[in-house]
């Protein structure tokens, strides 16, 4: 099962060596807002960027 977790604001972006983006953000994971850093690969970004949400792998949670 994905889970859906919605990126409100975004404070800061990192493009690592290996193609991984590091983003400083406030998320909702249907739990309040949290100050987070994430690693997502360019694919997961890309779907920040346009719909402000990403799904987290199966297993993650």
């Amino acid at each position: 099962m994905k889970f859906k977790v919605y990126v409100t604001k975004v404070h800061s972006v990192e493009v690592l060596r290996n193609g991984i983006i590091g983003i400083c953000c406030d998320t909702i994971e249907g739990t309040p807002l949290k100050n987070q850093v994430l690693f997502l690969n360019k694919r997961m970004y890309k779907m920040v960027k346009k719909r402000k949400y990403f799904y987290l792998p199966p297993g993650t949670v």
